[in-house]
């Protein structure tokens, strides 16, 4: 169908389409043929004009009429394909012209719809954006009418707040040299404490044009700044001469008056200083107790107990203290508080700190272990062991007291700490920049106390004492634990030695005694110590007797072990008894069975540490600290587990590999090409219950000597290395069908008994010789290459199946061949 060009009107500016539709008829979208191609006349003027032009002669002498002739024969061709696609879709139209006038009169009555919908809808959006400007110029009104109402609320509240300061001016002005006359020195401090809180603007209005209200705020201000100076003289010397009375009730009464007054520093200073003096007091008390020598039964402990004496009553005092003054003054001026009462502290520290390390000869004993540590060979002297532990009971004692000392501190200003927050709260200021703010300085203020604690004497000499005592320590485990290893034997109806059980021991205590003090620092050396003592002189100890190996057996060996049994005896000078082979067998069993058991003893050690150390440790930082330093107690624990297997592994070559290829070497001689009759026969043949009963005789002895978990090694590495020596032997053999499948059953009677006795360790050791055995126990080529591929893992590689079916002689060698060829 035709459809002609819409016309186009405005509306109210806006371009809407005129239905024109029903007047449309039809005709072709395409002219015809006549009218599109040009006129005779026209084509016969184009071709002379072409002609005349390439008549005339071309200046750049190039010709083009080839190339003009080929493009007019392409533009011919194009005309015709043209008027073919002309013809066509007239015809088509043609066609369908019968039901356009319906269709084009729907379509313009839809359209006509449309448009008159759009109509509507563009009346309603300029009605609503009407109603919306307006609605936004009433709300641009009343918010300007608010803001202004905001304003003048803010000046009206500045307004009664300056009116309630001058009256409060005026009244604290009037009353307060009458409250200091009448000694109400607290309703003086509180009118004061009003004054000094005022807002600045109060004071402005002296300058005011208004003489008379400035003088009057002038003549206030000038009475209450004197009588703030009169205040602070006479509460002063007040709380001096309570001071000098020791009446409390007055100096608590006194002291909380100059956070009043802004007078924080000269309250806390001379309150300092009468704790100080009862600090002093104290000290000179346990002192005088420390010089008398204390009780007979703890002169082992005297310098701890006068710490822990004098630690006590100071935490009293301060407990005492810290109520007086925990509402006022804040935790800011609380750390310069500490400082006066801690350079008393250190005075008493210092006293019992030097007379320690004189009378129990610290510095002379440090020198001594750090000598004989360094060279121990040019070292004349060390101390005594059982010495040096009751020494290092008491510094670890003092270490600990001074730790929680300083932890009560921490209490103490956490206490002042939720104080001042809690004051902040009752504010009402819920700024969360202000809170974070205040977060931070609370951090300050932590590190600002930890800083103060750990610079003082106190903290600086504990700190020097556990320096040497982290050395001491050490000496005192190299000590014990050798005199230990020196002093190891082995208790009838034991599988272990005593020095198993005296080395776990002592190194439990040494790091039990540091977890004791508290420092997690010094505990993490204790355990780098005495991790680096069992992993080099306890783990050489053990290793020297499973390094020189289980003594072999058989006449050669026999001989070897006799000859070496003489040179013992004349070098060493030992007795044909202990320097015999079977005295040498039962050393290498102890040694096994040593380190079996101390990778199990390490292992409940240190799972013993980590519950006490979650207990005393509560800091994240803390904690990651100890468990790093006690994750080396399982490396340690694995060192000693692979050396136990490596004396099982070498048990095995020693006592077992010869008897199982004895026993092995015995099936080359049997025949495994069988016939029925053969089957049958052979069903009886005692080779395995033999070589069974070999393997059991060899085990028992050691199933009574032997770690339980020493003797299930040894029972897999035996099944390995049969299973090893049987694979060798079944391939220099040759079978038939009847002899892989007396193979088959032989095999699981073997893998029976090592399952029995070994569980599912020792079946797995077994797999690959399995997969051999079910590939000699096949019917066909193609069989054993099915088995193969849908084994769960193989063990066996496609040139190792070659060589096992090659020993299956009715298998036919070319077939054989042919099929591994394609396996391949």
């Amino acid at each position: 169908m035709s459809i002609e060009p819409s016309s186009h009107r405005k509306i109210n500016g806006e371009v809407t389409i005129a239905n024109d539709f029903q007047k449309a008829k039809p005709t072709p979208i395409i002219q015809s043929e006549s009218v599109r191609k040009p006129t005779q006349k026209s084509e016969s003027r184009r071709r002379n004009a072409n002609r005349n032009a390439s008549d005339e002669p071309n200046p750049f002498g190039i010709d083009f009429s080839e190339r003009i002739a080929q493009l007019r024969s392409e533009l011919d061709l194009k005309h015709r394909e043209e008027a073919r696609l002309i013809k066509e879709i007239n015809d088509k139209m043609s066609q369908t012209n019968s039901g356009s006038v319906d269709l084009n009169r729907a379509f313009g009555l839809a359209v006509s719809r449309l448009n008159n919908a759009l109509l509507l809808v563009e009346t309603d959006t300029k009605q609503l954006a009407n109603t919306l400007k307006v609605n936004s110029k009433l709300a641009d009104s009343i918010s300007s009418k608010v803001s202004s109402l905001d304003e003048a609320k803010t000046r009206v509240v500045e307004c009664l707040q300056l009116a309630g300061d001058m009256r409060d001016l005026g009244v604290s002005s009037e009353q307060v040299d009458a409250a200091i006359s009448g000694e109400d020195f607290e309703q003086a401090a509180h009118h004061i404490h009003r004054f000094l809180t005022l807002d600045k603007a109060v004071f402005q209005l002296r300058d005011s044009s208004d003489k008379e209200a400035g003088q009057s705020i002038k003549q206030s201000y000038d009475i209450l700044t004197t009588a703030t100076a009169r205040l602070k003289e006479v509460i002063t010397r007040r709380l001096n001469d309570a001071v000098e009375r020791n009446d409390d009730v007055q100096i608590k009464r006194f002291v909380r008056l100059f956070p009043l007054i802004n007078e924080h520093f000269t309250g806390l200073e001379i309150f300092g200083h009468y704790v100080s003096k009862q600090i002093a007091k104290l000290g000179d008390e346990s002192i005088k107790v420390m010089k008398a020598g204390g009780t007979s039964d703890r002169l082992d402990v005297l310098y701890s107990d006068t710490l822990i004496r004098f630690f006590d009553g100071v935490a009293l005092i301060i407990e005492t203290s810290d109520k007086i003054i925990a509402n006022g003054y804040g935790p800011e001026r609380y750390l310069e508080y500490i400082k006066i009462l801690q350079n008393e502290i250190d005075k008493t520290a210092q006293n019992v700190v030097k007379d320690f390390i004189k009378s129990r000869q610290w510095d002379r004993i440090a020198k001594t272990v750090e000598k004989y540590l360094r060279d121990p060979a040019r070292a004349t002297e060390k101390p005594d062991a059982p010495t040096l532990d009751k020494l290092l009971n008491e510094v670890v004692l003092m270490q600990s007291f001074t730790k929680k000392f300083s932890r009560f501190l921490e209490r103490q200003f956490n206490y002042i700490e939720n104080i001042q927050k809690e004051l902040t709260d009752d504010s009402g200021d819920t700024n969360s920049k202000k809170a974070e703010a205040e977060s931070i300085q609370i951090e300050k203020r932590k590190q600002k106390l930890a800083k103060l604690l750990n610079e003082s004497y106190l903290g600086s000499s504990m700190q020097d004492i556990t320096s040497k005592y982290i050395q001491l320590e050490h000496f005192y485990m190299l000590e014990t634990i050798n005199k230990a290893i020196n002093m190891d034997h082995k208790e009838d109806e034991q599988m272990n030695s005593s020095v198993i059980d005296d080395v776990l021991f002592l190194c439990r205590r040494s790091i039990r005694r540091s977890l004791s003090s508290n420092y997690v620092d010094g505990t993490c050396a204790v355990i780098n110590n005495a991790s680096m003592l069992l992993e080099t002189t306890f783990y050489e100890y053990i290793s020297e007797t499973i390094k020189s190996g289980y003594p072999s057996v058989g006449y050669v060996a026999e001989a070897f072990q006799t000859a070496q049994t003489a040179y013992n005896v004349l070098q060493h000078g030992k007795s044909t008894q202990e320097a015999g082979p079977d005295a040498q067998r039962e050393q290498f069993i102890l040694a096994v069975n040593n380190a079996r058991a101390t990778s199990e003893l390490i292992t409940e050690l240190k799972d013993g540490l980590i519950p006490e150390a979650s207990k005393l440790f509560k800091d994240p930082v803390a904690a990651s600290k100890f468990e790093h330093s006690v994750s080396q107690f399982v490396e340690i624990s694995h060192k000693m587990s692979n050396l136990a297997d490596a004396g099982i592994s070498s048990l095995c070559v020693a006592a077992f590999c010869p008897r199982i290829k004895t026993s092995c070497d015995q099936y080359i001689d049997l025949n495994h090409v069988l016939n029925d009759d053969q089957l049958s026969a052979y069903e009886m043949n005692p080779w395995v219950d033999g070589g069974i009963a070999a393997i059991d005789k060899v085990l028992a002895p050691f199933q009574a000597s032997l770690h339980p978990l020493n003797y299930k090694a040894l029972l897999i590495s035996s099944c390995g290395e049969f299973c090893k020596q049987f694979e060798r032997v079944i391939l220099k053999c040759s079978f038939n069908r009847l002899g892989g499948l007396l193979l088959d059953k032989e095999f699981r009677q073997i893998t029976s008994y090592f399952s029995a006795i070994g569980g599912w360790p020792a079946r797995e050791k077994c797999t690959r010789l399995a997969q051999i055995v079910a590939l000699f126990n096949v019917d066909s080529v193609e069989e054993a290459c099915e088995l193969w591929r849908q084994a769960p893992a193989a063990f066996v590689s496609e040139r190792e199946i070659q060589n096992i079916l090659t020993r299956r002689v009715d298998l036919p060698t070319q077939n054989v061949q042919q099929v591994m060829k394609s396996l391949l």
